[in-house]
């Protein structure tokens, strides 16, 4: 589940930075409604941002499925213009997923952040490798040839 912030955002595909500018509430107030740290009591920065989304105030305070966005949907930040390096099967199975550090560390049990230095390691951990399969149905074999990020279009 995401917050109705940061599923309108990506639905309108912008990055925090370009909604924070466009409506004038400071990037940290956008990234902890999107966390839900601590809510805002505050109808202000809801009311500009639900302004520049085009949405109600009602749909940014909801949870949304992740699974409701579409392909596309995710924005690239900073490194956009960056080509993608998939370093190791984790990594991609989280492109091919297209789904965020946050959830991908949640599948594992490990924090956002272990989640990232996973996705970046030259070599998987096998044991969260062996999670993964056991998530897809499928052997760690099957799972590095599925996900290998030399095979074509993960490149």
């Amino acid at each position: 589940m995401i917050t109705g912030v940061e599923f309108w955002r990506m639905k309108c595909h912008l990055s925090v930075d370009a909604l924070s500018k466009a409506s004038a509430v400071a990037t940290t107030t956008i990234n902890n409604m999107e966390r839900a740290y601590s809510p805002t009591a505050l109808a202000g920065p809801y009311i500009r941002l639900s302004t520049v989304l085009g949405v109600s105030v009602d749909e940014l305070v909801r949870d949304y499925n992740e699974s409701l966005l579409e392909e596309g949907d995710r924005v690239t930040y900073r490194w956009k213009d960056k080509p993608v390096v998939l370093a190791n099967c984790i990594a991609c199975y989280r492109n091919e997923k297209n789904i965020s550090l946050e959830t991908l560390g949640g599948q594992l049990g490990v924090t956002r952040e272990r989640a990232r230095v996973l996705c970046k390691a030259e070599t998987p951990n096998e044991k969260h490798v062996a999670r993964l399969a056991r998530r897809e149905g499928v052997t760690e074999a099957v799972f590095h040839q599925r996900y290998d990020p030399k095979k074509e279009g993960n490149e």
